[in-house]
């Protein structure tokens, strides 16, 4: 969905490049405000995505063969927050093992991976299966 430019903006607003030109990487380091209370894993990403002004895709097969629903329901409550977080956030909170003590660990189960046009959220495992480069916050310290 196209937002319309607001109007009215001074030179410096003008000369901002829509989010959605950024590079992806750009676009998880803008802040971002995202509340919700209840919603599926795959609404929680709609509303990442278009927050974000990016693609995000759920690779569901790799889901499925960890047997982790893409209908489970999470909430959410940052402000201001670079994009990644509010996104390592949401899959910690979908994550199917809560003995996971953060992004880093291996019992993290739910990651992205950064591509040049989208986001995709996958597994851990299947991630690693197809040597994707994780983002750092998922990399074991």
């Amino acid at each position: 969905a196209e937002l319309a430019a607001p109007v009215g903006g001074g030179a410096a607003v003008a000369s901002q490049p829509e989010r959605s030109e950024l590079p992806m990487a750009q676009r998880l380091l803008a802040p971002v405000t995202v509340r919700f209370e209840r919603e599926s894993l795959v609404t929680a990403v709609a509303i990442l995505s278009e927050t974000l002004g990016a693609p995000i895709e759920i690779a569901s097969r790799d889901l499925q063969l960890e047997g982790i629903t893409r209908n489970q329901m999470l909430g959410l409550d940052v402000t201001e927050v670079p994009a990644a977080d509010a996104l390592v956030e949401v899959l910690r909170r979908a994550n199917p093992d809560k003995e996971a003590t953060g992004p880093a660990d291996p019992r993290q189960k739910l990651v992205y991976v950064v591509g040049e046009n989208q986001i995709t959220i996958t597994t851990r495992a299947a991630a690693e299966s197809r040597g994707d480069r994780l983002p750092v916050a998922f990399a074991e310290d």
